[in-house]
C-alpha cells in the first residue's frame, strides 16, 4: 500500500455558495475532508450560513454546528477545535473577495 500524499489544511474544508453579498443566499455546501473515511457533509452548518450575514460570528456558528456531536478518540481531541478553526478560516478566505 502506497502512502497518500499530504493535502493542505485549507483543502480539508470546502465551501461553495452561489451568491453571498452581503447575505449568504441560495445554496451553501460544507464538506470536511480528512476527518473521516470519506468527506463529511454538514447540512446543519449549511443551514447556519444560508440567509445570514457574511460575518465571523456566522462562520463560528456554522463551525460549531458542523462539529457538534463529534467525539474524539484518545489523543486527538485537538482535531475538533482545529477543524472548527480551519472551517472558519476557509469561509473567511472564500468570502474575502465579496
Amino acid at each position: 500500500m502506497r502512502p497518500r500524499p499530504m493535502r493542505s489544511l485549507h483543502r480539508a474544508c470546502e465551501w461553495t455558495a452561489r451568491q453571498f453579498v452581503p447575505h449568504i443566499r441560495g445554496d451553501a455546501q460544507i464538506a470536511l475532508g480528512g476527518v473521516g473515511t470519506k468527506p463529511w457533509r454538514s447540512p446543519e452548518a449549511e443551514q447556519e450560513l444560508v440567509g445570514h450575514d457574511v460575518t465571523d460570528r456566522t462562520f463560528h456558528k456554522a463551525a460549531e454546528a458542523a462539529l457538534r456531536g463529534a467525539k474524539p478518540y484518545r489523543n486527538n481531541g485537538f482535531k475538533i477545535e482545529l477543524a472548527k478553526r480551519t472551517l472558519v478560516r476557509a469561509l473567511q478566505t472564500v468570502t474575502a473577495s465579496s
